[in-house]
């Protein structure tokens, strides 16, 4: 079951982030001969791990006190490791154009503060097929993904058919509407 958002919220003041090691996450990930590291860089509840202009619910504004993206950043680049960034768009919760300028000051705010990034997760598959016009501009959202980073990979989860890979989840690569057949 998820929380609500106002259940969330009561979480910020525990949220320490106590056992996150950026240091040990990345020597793990090479003890492991991984290239890279995917991390959830805001998830369920909206709490973001990083610095952002769209939200005042950060880990910089909870208990830890810290941006985890820029730790992690740090240790990859350090480390030689690809940093990959999970992070769900937000879909027309609002007006259709203030959710894509949101979607894009955090695609811009995490390509341009923490140096390179292999790639973007994005996710949202599920309503993506329930709900396509939610996602219409999803490619102008590539587009400054590519502008910003030329070299960085861009997944959503089961795809549109323009990312350079998808990473299914389950059994939705079994939808079989014109979406999925174009993704596939």
């Amino acid at each position: 079951k998820q929380g609500t958002s106002a259940e969330y919220k009561k979480l910020r003041d525990r949220f320490t982030a106590e056992k996150f090691d950026a240091d040990f996450i990345t020597d793990l990930a090479l003890a492991a001969e991984m290239r890279y590291v995917n991390f959830t860089t805001r998830h369920l509840g909206d709490l973001y791990m990083f610095r952002t202009s769209v939200s005042e619910f950060t880990s910089l504004n909870s208990s830890a006190g810290r941006d985890l993206v820029a730790e992690l950043a740090i240790q990859c680049e350090k480390k030689s490791l690809g940093l990959f960034l999970y992070c769900p768009p937000d879909v027309a919760r609002t007006e259709p154009q203030e959710t894509f300028d949101r979607n894009c000051t955090v695609m811009r705010e995490l390509l341009t503060q923490y140096g390179p990034v292999a790639g973007i997760w994005l996710d949202g598959v599920g309503s993506y097929y329930e709900e396509p016009q939610a996602y219409e501009r999803l490619n102008e959202l590539y587009a400054l993904i590519r502008s910003l980073q030329p070299q960085c990979l861009i997944s959503f989860k089961q795809g549109t058919g323009t990312e350079d890979f998808v990473a299914p989840e389950g059994l939705m690569h079994t939808k079989k509407d014109a979406f999925a057949e174009k993704a596939w």
